[in-house]
């Protein structure tokens, strides 16, 4: 059987890429042909997960071409289908409004529109508008391509937004870390330091315990774009707040910090802090997509508290506090961060059922869903006209 993956960007390090790079391991595995369709492929994805199996056909598209990344998406999510295949996997493309000539598998990570972004900003509405129409457009061949989806949360999103039902859940592969015998009173953030991670809500969180007395340290850690004049302005924000709120000796802030120092931190810590949220206005107020992060942190015992809104962190990973806790307000957080390290013992049964709860996410589950579910979309008709209903098991409220 011949494969098509697509993934607009292989340059970057993140759940996309390792997606695709599993899913080529797995098709692999079972001795099909797999051609890999991207903009560019770089050397620091492969260095992070490991490089591409023998007998794979890498397509770039525009290797040198560092800006337009919209229109990129759209170049490679449109080639990649036309390429001769069994089934297209579409890892990270943008898929046209035209119905596909044989069948495609799409993972949806989030059902963004192109407009959540800016959306009153009229220079980025005239670049994005030709995303725009092809976004309108696309409900005319909605079922014409298969869905899958990266948690139950994205997957009612999907539905809201798009009024199709992907016809699976495929959780993301986590790579597990390895706890520490002794805990220490130690949190621990993950997460590329950018506005949208909200990392200055744990900042306003560790001054809370800092004025009640709670004894804590505090470790955020996470990529940081220095090219970014965004990201670079909100580091130095962050670190400017951490001197004037008086954390420092409680809170350090570890940017581009190794692999092998952050696994060491994250297997002593007591905490997995979330903080991610964001507002959309047919949605309202949401969290992560998935939580790759929280998911690898529990593997390690740590116990999460997240934003108690519809996510796939809350969810589909915690299941709604049953594997860690939820916060509506900064204080609330602050007293559960307290509570978790101060009676410890009593949290400790809680910290091995994260450990369990995070094994469900391994590399090995991952590769069997997704030969299955192409194996499914293969022996099924040449154009599937009514994607089989997506069970929800999770209400629309919180």
């Amino acid at each position: 059987m011949k494969i098509t993956v697509i993934e607009a960007d292989m340059t970057k390090v993140g759940g996309g890429q390792l997606i695709a790079l599993e899913a080529i391991r797995a098709f692999r595995d079972v001795g099909w042909d797999v051609t890999l369709v991207t903009a560019a492929m770089g050397k620091g994805v492969l260095e992070a997960f490991g490089t591409l199996p023998k007998g794979v056909e890498v397509v770039e598209i525009a290797p040198s071409l560092r800006k337009f990344r919209l229109y990129k998406n759209m170049i490679v999510g449109v080639y990649g289908e036309v390429i001769d295949s069994d089934v297209v996997f579409n890892v990270y493309g943008t898929y046209p409004f035209w119905p596909p000539s044989g069948k495609v598998l799409v993972y949806i990570h989030f059902p963004f529109k192109v407009y959540d972004r800016a959306p009153r900003n009229p220079l980025w509405r005239l670049y994005a508008s030709p995303q725009a129409l092809n976004e309108a457009l696309r409900r005319l061949s909605l079922k014409r391509r298969i869905y899958l989806t990266n948690s139950r949360f994205t997957a009612w999103a999907f539905i809201r937004r798009r009024g199709s039902a992907p016809i699976y859940v495929l959780y993301p592969p986590v790579k597990p870390l390895r706890p520490s015998k002794t805990k220490e009173d130690i949190i621990v953030s993950l997460g590329r330091i950018s506005p949208e991670k909200n990392q200055l809500e744990q900042l306003l969180i560790a001054k809370v315990m800092r004025e009640k007395g709670m004894k804590f340290d505090l470790f955020i850690m996470g990529s940081l774009d220095k090219s970014s004049r965004k990201c670079m302005q909100y580091y130095e924000l962050l670190m400017r707040k951490m001197s004037a709120w008086n954390l420092k000796g409680r809170v350090e802030i570890l940017a581009n910090v190794s692999r092998r120092d952050m696994e060491e931190i994250v297997g002593r810590a007591k905490v997995m802090l979330h903080t991610y949220k964001f507002h959309l206005k047919d949605l309202g107020t949401i969290g992560e997509h998935f939580g790759i992060a929280v998911a690898e942190c529990m593997s390690a015992g740590a116990i999460p508290i997240v934003p108690a809104v519809p996510s796939g962190v809350w969810w589909d990973i915690l299941e709604r506090g049953r594997y860690g806790y939820g916060y509506h307000s900064i204080a609330e957080c602050a007293s559960k961060i307290g509570m978790i390290i101060k009676s410890w013992s009593d949290h400790e049964l809680l910290s091995r059922e994260c450990i369990r709860r995070a094994g469900m996410y391994s590399f090995e589950r991952f590769r069997k869903e997704i030969v299955k579910v192409v194996r499914k979309v293969s022996e099924e008709a040449k154009y599937i006209s009514e994607p089989q209903r997506f069970s929800m098991s999770v209400s629309i409220g919180v």
